[in-house]
């Protein structure tokens, strides 16, 4: 199962990495899903997928505000 998560991690970021803003927001969900079943297995996610929540987030919370009127 570990080795399958791996596999989809590689797949994840190189999706991502040819991806547009919207469809990296779109993508967000899953990699949260995939910190779940690690945490599922009792284990931590691994650091490069823990990175890119963490950009995907900032890159949410910064497309909330790209339509504000200031």
């Amino acid at each position: 199962m570990k080795s399958e998560l791996e596999r989809q991690i590689i797949m994840l970021e190189e999706h991502l990495k040819h991806a547009s803003s919207a469809e990296r927001l779109k993508l967000h969900p899953k990699v949260q899903a995939m910190i779940d079943q690690f945490r599922h297995l009792g284990e931590r996610a691994p650091s490069r997928l823990r990175q890119m929540d963490y950009i995907l987030e900032d890159e949410a919370f910064d497309a909330k505000f790209d339509n504000m009127p200031v």
